[in-house]
């Protein structure tokens, strides 16, 4: 039986919308600030209990 591994990293990608209201969004959606913010080119990473969340 194949046991499946958590995921480590999710990308979101954000388009057009890569701004401060879209980091704004996630932070209120997901009720954490991020953690880190590579400006630019326009990465923001979120801990969600273990797994990464990158926005770009």
């Amino acid at each position: 039986m194949t046991v499946p591994m958590p995921a480590g990293e999710v990308t979101r990608g954000v388009g057009s919308c890569a701004t401060d209201a879209a980091t704004a969004f996630y932070a209120d959606l997901l009720g954490a600030p991020p953690v880190a913010r590579f400006d630019p080119p326009g990465l923001v990473f979120f801990d969600l209990v273990g797994t990464r969340l990158l926005r770009d």
